[in-house]
């Protein structure tokens, strides 16, 4: 009995390093697609404050709808 219970936390640990290991080359993919120079739409800006602050100065104009078509049309 011992060894069904070995045989199955040998699989546990066999099926987790082959996870991980899908992972980390999937990862390592997307680092390589950042750095070919790919990059999504959007601005360089501070995250969160850069498009936060422009937003709320969009709902103080006249027009606050211009914000999201400006960032629809990217």
């Amino acid at each position: 009995m011992e060894w069904f219970i070995g045989f199955w936390i040998l699989v546990g640990i066999f099926v987790g390093w082959c996870w991980y290991s899908k992972e980390k080359s999937s990862s390592s993919d997307m680092k390589m697609e950042q750095k070919s120079g790919v990059l999504p739409k959007g601005s360089f800006g501070w995250p969160l404050i850069g498009e936060t602050l422009d937003f709320i100065a969009a709902g103080y104009t006249s027009q606050p709808v211009s914000f999201m078509e400006k960032r629809r049309s990217l």
